[in-house]
């Protein structure tokens, strides 16, 4: 499972690091409307799978299901200490792709390409953890405890950082 979590996420991320350099030079060579042409385009396998979907009206709900498992994780450390520790994470304000742009501006006085180096940046260290995970088969404390620092590190050293030529 952590083999497929990790290839997973290498890459979705590794796309996040590719797609955008494969954008400026399809912009920079064809322009912006055939680009978002293309992009309209790749919908439509998406929407015609979604049409071509037939749901079973025969399946029904299991009783309790959500219930049961909440209490299956619950009973479980290795199951909700990492739910708890995304939990905080997640609802944390960190750096995300929503705040980079605001980022780049405020704290960095920076531009697109400002924009476009943390947005790098974001993707090559999730590329790297994307990659940790798969060398750990089975997640323990220790690792759990050592990411949070590592990722605490990181943010008080982006938070240091005056602006970019620094």
């Amino acid at each position: 499972m952590s083999s497929a979590v990790s290839l997973n996420g290498v890459v979705m991320n590794s796309a996040r690091v590719v797609g955008p350099v494969l954008a400026r030079v399809l912009i920079v060579t064809i322009g912006t409307t055939p680009c978002f042409a293309v992009n309209a385009v790749s919908y439509v396998a998406v929407i015609a799978a979604l049409v071509m979907l037939r749901p079973d009206i025969r399946r029904r709900r299991a009783a309790g299901g959500i219930h049961a498992g909440l209490r299956y994780a619950a009973s479980r450390q290795q199951l909700w200490l990492p739910l708890v520790m995304m939990a905080l994470v997640g609802c944390s304000p960190s750096i995300s792709r929503s705040s980079c742009p605001w980022l780049a501006r405020q704290t960095f006085h920076g531009n697109g390409g400002t924009y476009g180096l943390l947005s790098t940046m974001l993707s090559i260290g999730l590329v790297a953890g994307s990659i940790g995970v798969g060398l750990i088969h089975h997640p323990r404390r220790q690792y759990l405890v050592a990411g949070a620092l590592a990722f605490g590190a990181f943010l008080a050293a982006t938070a240091g950082a005056p602006d970019i030529r620094n």
